[in-house]
């Protein structure tokens, strides 16, 4: 019942004290670990990347 995975996208001006949180107390996940570099168009896959040029403006954390 507790959240695992947080992915925080854009300016990230919703909840600033959840997300300071997050920044404080999660680990960063690289992108690459839950990224596909292959081409398909899988729609899970792109849903996660954010589509095209916005990768950088995601961070998913870990927070345990």
């Amino acid at each position: 019942g507790k959240v695992k995975y947080f992915l925080l996208s854009g300016n990230n001006s919703g909840n600033s004290e959840l997300v300071s949180w997050i920044k404080k107390n999660g680990k960063e996940i690289s992108s690459d670990e839950y990224s596909s570099s292959s081409s398909s168009t899988n729609s899970s896959q792109q849903g996660m990347r954010g589509g095209p040029g916005r990768e950088s403006q995601q961070t998913l954390y870990l927070v345990e």
